[in-house]
């Protein structure tokens, strides 16, 4: 939606700031992993096995969580 009033910026839903900020159900972990590194790795500390299951939910097979996390813990303090 369009918002005539102020030179034409976008006005967004709850659920599409919710999806901004990362967190909807249903989101890819990697993806939400890239764009805010920091609440991935909060996530992960305070709770592995909701981020096993949030893994599962997105189609990963086990193998595939454990390279990504183990990619995202090498490259955590470059990001």
């Amino acid at each position: 939606m369009t918002n005539d009033l102020n030179n034409n910026w976008t006005v967004l839903s709850i659920e599409e700031m919710n999806q901004v900020k990362g967190g909807m159900d249903g989101e890819d972990p990697t993806a939400f992993a890239q764009q805010n590194p920091d609440a991935f790795m909060d996530l992960w500390q305070n709770d592995p096995q909701k981020m096993r299951h949030w893994y599962q939910e997105a189609g990963y097979s086990r193998r595939q969580m454990r390279r990504h996390l183990r990619w995202f813990m090498r490259n955590y303090g470059s990001c």
